[in-house]
Formats: structure tokens, C-alpha cells, sequence
């Protein structure tokens, strides 16, 4: 069986924070069948600028702004190199590694974009940056490239060396199989430690002041009849879950690898989900596209929002 080739972006600005997206991908994913694209924006002075440079006024401005260029282009060049060299040091072959200084055309995040567009299995980013990547996630360069890049997934690599341990998040969705799928589908079947998680909030609960104004009977049918609905979810989403491993066995998946989890009761998805990752010491959250709660798109929810502002330490993956 001709083994499956991973062609992974990674974009980086010359932080610190976009090295821990060269770690995050080289001490994870296989280096004997996965590409790796180092990918910088350049911003360089535009070629007009310089019809200014005889004139005395803007002589030495423009002398320092070319130094700056310069300084700025060698450190993108040491950076390109540092982290090719971290790579080869994680089993990655020389030829497995490229290297692309790209001069900026229609902005960093577009330029970002159409790169993406290539048939990258993924785009990996730094939590924050630095000049033109300030603030990566929270920024707008990080919201452009998670709400128009619906075909390719997105990693935001976290502070933890380790992104190992794999917490899928479900909904019991098509989405929810695609992410389970696309994670096996990265490791060629040999993949590291998977827990599918499921946390269901109540529907229909009462407040304090509203269930005070039930009284006898009323409460205990209320109280029934949510215990039943409760119930009837958890078997819904365990089966789910069930059939999910099974459908990643037939695909080459590794069963024995792959755990499963449902709670409910709680009030916020995004917080059972974080606390799960942080108990049981997961370094990577996947999350579908589709928000948890079914809204229209994961990443404009409130559980996307509240997971990648929260999950400093862990890696991210947004998966279509």
C-alpha cells in the first residue's frame, strides 16, 4: 500500500511564537512521510520609493530605511534556517524542507491564503507574532485566515513542547467524523493517543427564580422528564461514538488507541472541554468547523472563541 504523503504549511514571522509551529508540527507528525513548507511574508520598500533617494532631504532616510530592509530580510533568513535546522534534527530529510521567502502582494494574510490554497493538508501559526503578525490569534490576520480558509484546517500550536495526546472534540455530526477521520488520516493509521470527547449541555433546564414557581407534581414531572432527556443523549452520543472507532478500525485506525468520553450536565462546552484537556493532560484540541451547538460556523461561535482564547498552552486544530 503506497504510504500517504502529509504537505503541511507552516507561516512564520521571526517570534518566538511562530517557532513553537515548526516544534509543534516536527515533534509530532511523522517526518518520514510529511512535507514541510516554511512560509515567510516579506515586506519590502515598493521600487518607486527610491526615485526619491536623490534628492538631499530624503537621502539618509532612505539609506536607513535600506538598512532596515536588509537587517530585516537576514533575519528572516537566520530564522528560515534555525528552524530547518530544528527539523532535520527531528528526523526530517533536507529535501522534505522548503523554504519560501515570499514578497508581499496583496497583503500578509491573503498572501497566507492563496499560499494555503495549494493542497496543503493544513496551515500552521504561532499563537501571537510580531511586526505584521502582532497578536496572531486575536488579531485580524488570524481572524482572516480562520474564516476564509473553510477547506483547509488550521493548527494554532500552543506553549506545551508536547502537542501529543489528541482530545477530538464531537457533536455526533458528519463534522465531528470528518475531524476523527482527518487526524488518523495525518498519521497514516499509526496515530498517537486519541480520547473523543462529547459534553452535553440540558436543554430546557429552569432557572433558580423559574423552578421555585413549580411546585408538587409540576417539579417532579420536570425533573423526570430532563433526567430521561439526559439519558437518552449520553446512549445517543456513546453510540456514536462507538461507531465512529469502529469506522476508523476498517479505515487502519488503531482502536486500541482510541478512547471515549461523554458528560453532561454541564453548563459550557468550551469549559468541559478545556477542562478535560488540561486533566487528562492533552496537547491538542480538534474541533470541527460547525460550531459544537450546531451554529452556522465554529470559528464566529462562542465555544471556538472561548477555546482558542483559553487554550494557551494547547495546540488548536480547526478542521473542516
Amino acid at each position: 500500500m503506497e504510504q500517504k504523503q502529509n504537505n503541511i504549511l507552516i507561516a512564520v514571522d521571526g517570534s518566538e511564537h511562530s517557532f513553537e509551529a515548526v516544534r509543534c508540527v516536527g515533534r509530532m507528525l511523522p517526518a518520514e512521510q510529511t512535507k514541510v513548507t516554511l512560509f515567510r511574508v516579506v515586506v519590502r520598500i515598493p521600487e518607486a520609493f527610491w526615485d526619491i533617494e536623490s534628492n538631499p532631504v530624503f537621502k539618509d532616510t532612505v539609506l536607513d530605511m535600506h538598512a532596515h530592509e536588509l537587517e530585516e530580510t537576514k533575519h528572516a533568513r537566520d530564522f528560515m534556517e534555525r528552524a530547518k535546522q530544528f527539523l532535520k534534527e527531528c528526523k526530517y530529510a533536507e529535501d522534505f524542507i522548503s523554504l519560501v521567502l515570499h514578497r508581499r502582494q496583496l497583503g500578509v494574510a491573503q498572501d497566507i491564503i492563496q499560499e494555503a490554497q495549494k493542497g496543503y493538508n493544513a496551515l500552521v501559526v504561532g499563537r501571537r507574532g510580531v511586526s505584521t503578525f502582532q497578536d496572531m490569534i486575536f488579531g485580524s490576520i488570524a481572524n482572516k485566515l480562520i474564516s476564509r480558509l473553510s477547506q483547509v484546517p488550521v493548527w494554532v500550536a500552543g506553549k506545551r513542547p508536547d502537542p501529543g495526546k489528541i482530545l477530538v472534540a464531537t457533536d455526533c455530526s458528519e463534522g465531528s467524523e470528518a475531524a476523527l477521520d482527518y487526524v488518523v488520516s495525518l498519521f497514516d493509521g499509526d496515530h498517537p493517543e486519541i480520547l473523543l470527547f462529547h459534553a452535553i449541555v440540558p436543554h430546557g433546564i429552569f432557572t433558580r427564580a423559574q423552578e421555585w414557581t413549580l411546585i408538587g407534581q409540576e417539579q417532579k414531572d420536570w425533573g423526570y422528564a430532563a433526567k430521561e432527556g439526559l439519558t437518552k443523549a449520553e446512549a445517543e452520543a456513546q453510540s456514536f461514538l462507538d461507531e465512529s472507532i469502529k469506522r476508523v478500525q476498517q479505515k487502519g485506525g488503531k482502536p486500541d488507541r482510541i478512547k471515549t468520553r461523554v458528560v453532561s450536565g454541564v453548563t459550557s462546552r468550551a469549559g468541559a472541554i478545556l477542562e478535560e484537556a488540561k486533566k487528562g493532560n492533552y496537547g491538542t484540541i480538534v474541533v470541527g468547523r460547525r460550531n459544537i451547538s450546531r451554529a452556522e460556523e465554529f470559528f464566529i461561535g462562542r465555544v471556538s472563541n472561548k477555546i482558542l482564547q483559553a487554550a494557551r498552552e494547547t495546540a488548536v486544530w480547526v478542521v473542516r
